[in-house]
């Protein structure tokens, strides 16, 4: 059994002693996930609906809008009006301006993604390999030396083993989206609406299928950590990971549940030394 509480002391020390840790910890939190916000502005339409609820373009005759608005302003709202509401008021209308807005959108974000992979695994790989190195001789390493380190084909193998560990969770997420389409799709464009039975069918399977889902995760979170070990110390090839890693888990699988359920970010300097 693993002692927890000496790695979580361990962990610390070397976190604490080995500050380039920092920058590579840095990097892998704004690069292994993402957040954003959005939002909208609705006094603009619940004014119209107060001043001209019969027409859309009676909004902003120049009542709506202060007297001394500056003149940009006033171009916005006439580019808002004629450019961009037409497009919630008739969605059937503008199929292909959608479409094309979804295009460059999915785009925007392969662009951004694979960013973000070329800057995630390098310094994952880094940081393993450093503390690996810490650990073994005391070595400490500028930037630019962990680096190179994390820039090579273990990087690239850390982005396969991920890749292939996600196809699970995109098979179970497209099943129950082509269950919920076959179900409600026939509803489309006509006065029908799905059955009772139907309806809770999918309802169930939807649970069941989430609950599969966060299980699976969960389990792949666990041995994908083991695989990126093997991968970014041991240098070995993709099959070859995920043979030793399998080993590893099965070995350490319990010690491997409760530390990395309190070490599920991807930064935790102290993983490439959990298990051994």
């Amino acid at each position: 059994m693993i002692d927890i509480k000496n790695i979580l002391k361990r962990s610390w020390k070397i976190l604490w002693s080995y500050k380039v840790l920092w920058i590579f910890g840095i990097l892998l939190a704004l690069t292994a996930g993402g957040s954003g916000s959005s939002g909208s502005n609705s006094s603009w339409r619940d004014q119209a609906q107060q001043n001209a609820p019969g027409s859309v373009t009676e909004m902003f005759p120049g009542r709506a809008l202060p007297a001394d608005a500056p003149e940009w302003v006033r171009q916005l709202v006439d580019w808002f009006v004629k450019d961009v509401e037409p497009l919630f008021l008739n969605p059937e209308q503008h199929i292909g301006t959608f479409i094309a807005i979804g295009v460059i959108l999915l785009l925007v974000v392969l662009v951004f993604s694979v960013i973000a992979a070329f800057i995630r695994y390098p310094a994952e790989t880094a940081v393993m390999r450093m503390v690996d190195g810490y650990e073994a001789d005391g070595t400490k390493l500028g930037f630019k030396q962990g680096w190179k380190l994390g820039w090579n084909r273990r990087a690239f193998r850390l982005w396969l083993i991920d890749l292939l560990l996600s196809l699970p969770v995109v098979l179970l997420v497209s099943l129950m989206i082509g269950v919920g389409l076959a179900v409600f799709m026939p509803s489309f464009g006509t006065s029908s609406t799905p059955g009772t039975a139907a309806i809770v069918s999918f309802v169930g399977l939807a649970v069941i299928s989430l609950f599969l889902i966060i299980v699976t995760a969960v389990l792949l979170t666990v041995v994908r950590n083991f695989f990126a070990r093997a991968a970014a110390l041991d240098g070995l090839t993709l099959g070859e990971s995920f043979k030793s890693g399998w080993a590893m888990f099965r070995r350490n699988w319990k010690s491997a549940g409760l530390v990395l359920l309190g070490s599920s970010c991807s930064s935790c300097s102290y993983r490439p030394i959990l298990f051994c």
